[in-house]
């Protein structure tokens, strides 16, 4: 039984660091200084991030949202999550950027 909850245990573990920036990467996103610069900084870091590129973002967001054509795009980050905010004319939708899952799906 010991060696099935270790087991368990250590595909949670890489279970969730696939999907999770971690700790190193999250702070390399974050300063207190917010110059123009340095803004566009992390956001360069967000992209060297990310598994799923922005025209792969797009076509599972218009997939979820019923072929709704896609009005923006943009890569953000919540904690740990790196995620593509998309939004439609009825829909607003995350995707996880490292793994393509939907995160979050809301009708308007």
């Amino acid at each position: 039984m010991k060696i099935l909850w270790i087991l368990w245990l250590t595909l949670a573990c890489v279970w969730a660091q696939e999907h999770e920036m971690t700790p190193s990467e999250h702070n390399t996103i974050h300063n207190s200084n917010n110059r123009p610069t340095i803004r566009l900084q992390k956001e360069r870091k967000m992209h060297e991030m990310q598994h799923i590129d922005e025209a792969h973002a797009k076509a599972i967001a218009e997939k979820a949202c019923d072929g709704e054509t896609v009005r923006s795009l943009r890569l953000t980050h919540q904690g740990m999550t790196l995620y593509w905010l998309a939004q439609t004319t009825s829909c607003r939708i995350k995707i996880n950027a490292l793994d393509g899952t939907i995160i979050e799906k809301e009708k308007r």
